[in-house]
C-alpha cells in the first residue's frame, strides 16, 4: 500500500479526467470501457506516477529542508517524505519510476502511434520538469509551460486520439487546447504558493517566487474565475444537462478556493485544503467539453 501511496494517486486525477474529456469530446456517448481503462493506465499509474516519483527522487535534498503539508495523511506539498524518512529506498523509488514508464508505454502501443507519440511527449515533459539536467520547475514561465502542456492539451489528445487517428483539429479543438493549457497553469500555481517560503529558503526562483506570493494569489484566484466565466460564454459551450451539473459543482469549489487563498494573504501558511480544491477544479474543468 505504501508503494501505491508513494506515487500520490490524487495527483493523477487532473490528467486522467483531461484524457477522458478528450475521449468523450471526440466520441460522444458510447461504450468505450476498454479505451477508458487504457487511458486511465497511461495517464494515472503511467505518466502521472512517473512525474511524481521522478520529481521526488530529484528533490530529496530540497525536501529535507521543506515543510510537508498534509490533509488526512495525504501529502500535498513539500515532497512525499517517503525517501527522506526511509519508508521507501531510493532503489525502490527508481524501480517504481521505471515501472510507471512501462505502464504508460505498453497501453499506448495498443491505442496506436499517435497515442504512443503523445505518451512519450508526456513522459518527456515530466522528465524536463524535474531533471537535474534541466530543472524546468525552477525556471520561470518554462515550468508553468511544461505543466500546462502536459496536464492540459497532451492529456486531452491522448483521449482524443484513443479511438480514431484520422481526426483533424478544428478551431474549437484548438480553443479547448488553449483553455485547458491556461486552466492548468493558473490553478496549478497553488502548489508553488504553498511552497513559497520553502522555495525562497532553498534558493528556488520559480515563477511564483519572482512574481511574489500575494501577486500569485491574486493571479490564480481572479484568473481562474475569469477563465471560468469566459468558458461558459463561448459559442462552443452548449448547455447540456451534464454541463449544467458541472457548473453547479465547480463554481462553489472555485469560490471556496478563492476564499482560502485570500485568507492566506494574511497568514504565512496556506490551508492544505486549498490544494485539494485546486486538484478538484483541475479535474472537473476538462469534463465541461464532453459531448454527451
Amino acid at each position: 500500500m505504501k508503494y501505491f501511496l508513494y506515487t500520490r494517486p490524487w495527483y493523477w486525477l487532473p490528467a486522467i479526467f483531461c484524457g477522458l474529456g478528450g475521449l468523450f469530446y471526440q466520441s460522444g456517448s458510447g461504450n468505450h470501457l476498454f479505451e477508458i481503462f487504457l487511458i486511465v493506465l497511461i495517464l494515472g499509474p503511467g505518466i502521472s506516477s512517473f512525474a511524481e516519483t521522478y520529481n521526488d527522487l530529484c528533490d530529496i535534498e530540497n525536501d529535507r529542508r521543506s515543510l510537508t503539508y498534509k490533509l488526512g495523511g495525504i501529502t500535498l506539498a513539500g515532497g512525499s517524505r517517503y525517501l527522506i524518512d526511509g519508508q521507501i529506498s531510493i532503489t525502490s523509488a527508481k524501480i517504481i519510476s521505471i515501472l510507471s514508464i512501462l505502464i504508460a508505454i505498453i497501453p499506448s502501443l495498443i491505442l496506436g502511434l499517435y497515442v504512443l507519440f503523445l505518451t512519450v511527449i508526456g513522459l518527456l515533459l515530466s522528465y524536463l520538469y524535474s531533471s537535474p539536467l534541466f530543472r524546468g520547475k525552477e525556471k520561470p514561465i518554462i515550468g508553468q509551460f511544461l505543466l500546462g502542456l502536459g496536464y492540459g492539451p497532451i492529456s486531452f489528445c491522448i483521449g482524443y486520439y484513443s479511438i480514431n487517428e484520422s481526426l483533424v483539429f478544428d478551431s474549437n479543438v484548438i480553443l479547448i487546447f488553449l483553455l485547458l493549457f491556461l486552466w492548468m497553469i493558473i490553478t496549478g500555481l497553488t502548489a508553488d504558493i504553498i511552497d513559497y517560503f520553502d522555495n525562497i529558503k532553498t534558493g528556488i526562483k520559480n515563477f511564483v517566487v519572482i512574481l511574489k506570493r500575494d501577486n500569485a494569489i491574486m493571479l490564480t484566484s481572479i484568473g481562474s474565475l475569469i477563465l471560468l466565466l469566459v468558458t461558459f460564454t463561448l459559442p462552443i459551450f452548449n448547455i447540456f444537462s451534464i454541463r449544467i451539473n458541472l457548473i453547479i459543482l465547480i463554481t462553489p469549489i472555485i469560490i471556496l478556493r478563492i476564499i482560502f487563498l485570500f485568507r492566506a494573504r494574511y497568514s504565512k501558511r496556506v490551508l492544505s485544503a486549498t490544494h485539494i480544491l485546486s486538484i478538484l477544479a483541475e479535474s472537473i474543468y476538462p469534463l465541461i467539453f464532453i459531448n454527451l
